[in-house]
C-alpha cells in the first residue's frame, strides 16, 4: 500500500527528471536489503560510553536484578554463575579483545558492588559490623561473628553451587540442542 502511494505521488511531480529520478530512487530502495524492521530510526551506538554514565547503568542493573530476585519477578535460575561467565567471556573474545575486555570489566564493577552488599560474608557485611560496633562501642565477640558469618557462608556456597548446576544444564542442553 505504502509503495502504490508513493509511486502517486511520485507521478504528480511535474519535472519529468526529478520524476524519473525519484522514480529511479524509489526502484532502487525496494530492492535494497534490509535488517531489522523498515521505517524504524536506527539508535545510535556508543562505541566509547562515558565511565560515569555506565557505573550508573551498571548500579541500576544491580539494583534491579536484587529487587527483581527478592520480588520474585526473576527466577534464580536465570541468573549465571562461574561457568556462565566464563562463557560470555569466551563467547566476547571471539569477536575481539576489546569486546572481551569491556566484559570483563563489566563482570569486575558487577562483583564488586556485589561484595559491598551488607551480608556478613561479604566486605558489606564486615563493614556493616564494624559501623555497629563504632555505634555501640562494644566490641563483637569472635564466638558472636562466626555465629553471623558461618550460615551466610554456607548460603553463599550453596548459591554458588545452584548457579553452577544451572550453568551446566544449560551448557549440556545447548551442547546437544546443536
Amino acid at each position: 500500500q505504502e509503495l502504490e502511494d508513493e509511486k502517486k505521488h511520485i507521478q504528480a511531480i511535474d519535472n519529468p527528471e526529478k520524476r524519473a529520478q525519484a522514480l529511479k530512487f524509489l526502484e532502487k530502495q525496494e530492492k535494497q536489503l534490509l535488517l531489522g524492521l523498515p521505517g524504524v530510526q536506527d539508535l545510535t551506538v556508543t562505541y566509547n560510553p562515558n565511565p560515569l554514565l555506565m557505573f550508573e547503568e551498571i548500579v541500576d542493573e544491580v539494583v534491579g536484578t536484587l529487587t527483581a530476585l527478592v520480588g520474585g519477578y526473576l527466577n534464580p535460575k536465570w541468573l549465571s554463575g562461574p561457568i556462565g561467565i566464563v562463557q560470555v567471556i569466551h563467547q566476547h573474545w571471539m569477536l575481539g579483545i576489546k569486546e572481551a575486555l569491556f566484559w570483563i570489566a563489566i563482570i569486575s564493577l558487577n562483583l564488586g558492588l556485589l561484595n559491598l552488599l551488607p551480608l556478613p560474608v561479604l566486605d558489606g557485611g564486615y563493614i556493616a559490623l564494624s559501623c555497629f560496633e563504632l555505634i555501640t562501642g562494644t566490641r563483637l565477640k569472635s564466638k558472636t561473628i562466626e555465629k553471623i558469618v558461618v550460615p551466610f557462608a554456607i548460603l553463599l556456597i550453596a548459591f554458588l553451587v545452584f548457579l553452577t548446576y544451572h550453568d551446566l544444564i544449560r551448557l549440556v542442553s545447548n551442547f546437544f540442542a546443536a
